[in-house]
């Protein structure tokens, strides 16, 4: 076979990939294979509870800055890689990615960091039940670099398991050269993924022919609007033109941190080691990037963001139909004690409730919500106010809790949502005890049903 035949044929294979997930588009529709896509407006701000896949509309534009910090590093390069991703559904997303390399200091005649690479790239998700998530990926890649621009491509498989404030994410990837093998090299990047399309890690140029790269990302949410992150990864060459892969493989490890001030930005900051544990053994940190990146999301949704409830459920779990969600009454001010949850958002935001009352909660949105008392509002975690705790657990439909007859007048009892905490269009909800408390003694803990 001839370098152009090898050419065409790899680049056939590539697009091909690229068919298929337009193909499974169109096969299973916007809801994808597992459970209900989420919406801009319902797009949550921890960072630990977000799907693979942006959702359907969305716009997201990254904008790092890496600093190779390495001692002896010549030039101190530095690394700008632009990304731009789009929900096209509420399991697939296609993007496109700009990475420019340069020099901050002198370097001689020419800056040996030096390189332009474009890269195009779509990710769909192919499972989604209860907190296990998984999606494939396809992308073409060009890189310059010292006059010679390469041609690439590749194929990654992600998986994503997600409990209560922690995340694991496996997402090993092999890329091979389209053309230019035994000469050129290619941008690689190794990144450690967060969520979504956002990454954080470090570039390297590596030689246009077989690669893998299998980083390990572990997630911890420490606060709802922050999030730390580490990682490890295994990469090297499969196929080098001299040595073999024992010769060319690297450990990368790295830390990050991000914070999202609004559902629509996240800020962070991370440090890669592009080989923490070289092959002579031992622990090399030597070698070091400092990144820092902005992810903005344009109409990603925000506290006067209009109400969309996602569509039905896929995955077998209790779900009502749009008939029944919208026979349900809104609440108005002078509706009794009714608490209603449409379009992730309260409604009214706040309840006075005397002692002994029976509290109703109608969930119209075709998800899992819950109505749980906590010990102050943006905490995220149950609790209770004056010895009054509530918890309608998570369901679809209506349930109803009792305020206890021993509950003390002008007690304030915030609310959230267990399920999806912080994510809500209004996260947290109140109950404000009036009236004359009746009974004595007792527990002050809520009843729910």
């Amino acid at each position: 076979m001839d370098h152009r035949t090898s050419f065409w044929n790899r680049t056939a294979g590539a697009l091909l990939a690229l068919a298929l997930a337009r193909g499974a588009d169109a096969a299973y529709g916007a809801s994808g294979y597992g459970g209900a896509a989420l919406t801009a407006d319902q797009w949550p701000a921890e960072l630990v509870r977000r799907p693979l896949t942006l959702a359907p509309g969305m716009l997201e534009v990254q904008a790092p800055l890496a600093l190779d910090l390495s001692a002896g590093a010549p030039g101190s390069p530095a690394a700008v890689p632009l990304a731009l991703h789009a929900g096209v559904t509420g399991w697939l997303t296609v993007g496109l990615g700009y990475a420019r390399g340069f020099c901050r200091s002198a370097a001689g005649d020419a800056c040996p960091a030096a390189y332009d690479a474009l890269r195009v790239d779509a990710t769909a998700a192919f499972y989604a039940a209860g907190p296990f998530s998984a999606a494939y990926g396809v992308a073409l890649a060009s890189s310059t670099a010292h006059g010679l621009t390469a041609l690439s491509a590749e194929a990654q498989v992600a998986a994503r398991l997600a409990f209560d404030r922690f995340a694991l994410a496996l997402s090993p990837s092999y890329g091979f050269g389209l053309d230019h093998r035994e000469s050129g090299s290619r941008i690689v990047a190794a990144t450690f993924p967060l969520a979504s399309s956002l990454a954080f890690g470090a570039s390297a140029a590596t030689p246009n022919r077989e690669t893998f790269h299998v980083p390990l990302t572990a997630e911890v949410q420490v606060a709802p609007r922050v999030a730390l992150a580490a990682g490890v990864a295994l990469d090297g060459v499969a196929d080098p033109v001299v040595g073999s892969l024992a010769d060319t493989r690297r450990v990368p490890a790295g830390l990050a941190a991000v914070v999202t001030p609004v559902r629509t930005l996240d800020v962070g900051a991370g440090v890669t080691f592009p080989d923490l544990v070289p092959r002579g053994g031992g622990i090399h940190a030597q070698e070091r990037v400092f990144e820092v990146f902005l992810a903005f999301r344009p109409g990603g949704g925000g506290p006067g963001a209009p109400s969309v409830s996602p569509p039905a459920s896929h995955d077998g779990a209790e779900a009502m139909g749009p008939a029944a969600a919208a026979s349900m009454p809104a609440a108005r001010a002078g509706d009794a004690l009714t608490i209603v949850i449409d379009g992730f958002a309260f409604s009214p935001p706040t309840l006075e409730v005397p002692p002994g009352a029976t509290v109703t909660v109608r969930n119209a949105d075709e998800v899992p919500h819950s109505v749980t008392s906590e010990r102050a509002p943006g905490a995220f975690e149950p609790g209770a106010v004056a010895g009054v705790s509530f918890d309608t657990g998570a369901f679809t439909g209506v349930r109803t809790f009792t305020i206890p007859e021993t509950a003390p007048p002008g007690a304030v009892v915030p609310f959230f949502c267990s399920v999806h905490r912080g994510s809500m269009r209004t996260p947290n909800g109140e109950i404000r005890v009036v009236g004359t408390a009746g009974g004595a003694g007792g527990a002050r803990t809520a009843s729910a049903r």
